[in-house]
């Protein structure tokens, strides 16, 4: 449903030969260039994968011209222009498992962990987002899992999908979970960049409250107004952006 049956075939050929690499940091950077076509080429509804383009008068022009996109040429253009541009920096960039404490363990252990900076944007809504970017999971996982509903998403009940702890109608355990992760950075002798909106779920100030009474750190704020793009339909009149105060909130 979110691509074409040549682009699908182009899709799993691509992947088997990148399994089939043996320098595990090409393997990496090949799949990564990977994951951007399969988005890019994709038939999608606002970029994701939830639900499926509806197909009709208004979206078959769109439907066409994604289906006839090529996942070779895509990734032939993508694989090599990631070759060119990483010959101009001099550092490595590394995928680190998460969820988040496993992560922040690996990388605080780390040699090179000294100067260590965090950048936390975890979901600013109760959303599910792991139904959002199901398909891009199945192509780095590359397993079989279930395909359930319009989306065919994988299950939630076997375990296919991860589920995260911002995932509640709870607003306290949502600034509780920040509090948490930001004390952990800081307990490891990172610095945390924390990125988030005045739309948000959480508080800020609470969450800027409960950090600092449970550790000793300096807090520092960057704001600028943004733009949000809403999922919500269009009313007449209407913008479909929302006016929001994007913040970077820096604990050190």
């Amino acid at each position: 449903v979110y691509f074409g049956v040549a682009q699908c075939i182009q899709l799993d050929s691509i992947r088997y030969a990148i399994e089939q690499i043996l320098d595990k940091e090409i393997r990496e950077w090949a799949l990564g260039a990977l994951v951007v076509v399969t988005s890019s080429i994709a038939t999608s509804h606002a970029g994701h994968f939830a639900q499926p383009k509806k197909m009709d008068i208004n979206s078959i022009k769109y439907i066409i011209k994604q289906r006839r996109r090529s996942a070779w040429l895509e990734f032939s253009k993508r694989l090599i222009m990631i070759a060119q541009e990483s010959e101009r920096y001099p550092y490595p960039i590394e995928i680190v498992e998460g969820p988040w404490e496993n992560a922040l363990r690996n990388v605080s252990i780390a040699e090179n962990a000294e100067n260590l900076v965090v950048y936390l944007d975890a979901p600013y809504k109760r959303e599910e987002y792991s139904r959002y970017y199901h398909v891009l999971e199945t192509i780095v996982k590359y397993d079989y899992p279930s395909s359930e509903n319009k989306g065919r998403l994988r299950s939630k009940e076997k375990g296919e999908r991860f589920s995260s702890e911002f995932f509640t109608k709870t607003v306290s355990k949502v600034e509780g979970y920040f509090v948490e992760i930001i004390s952990n950075i800081l307990s490891s002798g990172g610095i945390c960049a924390w990125s988030y909106s005045d739309n948000g779920a959480a508080a800020i100030h609470n969450v800027i409250s409960q950090v600092r009474e449970k550790n000793r750190c300096s807090v520092y704020l960057y704001n600028i107004p943004y733009k949000h793009l809403s999922q919500r339909k269009k009313k007449e009149n209407m913008s479909s952006k929302l006016d929001v105060m994007e913040y970077c909130i820096v604990f050190k």
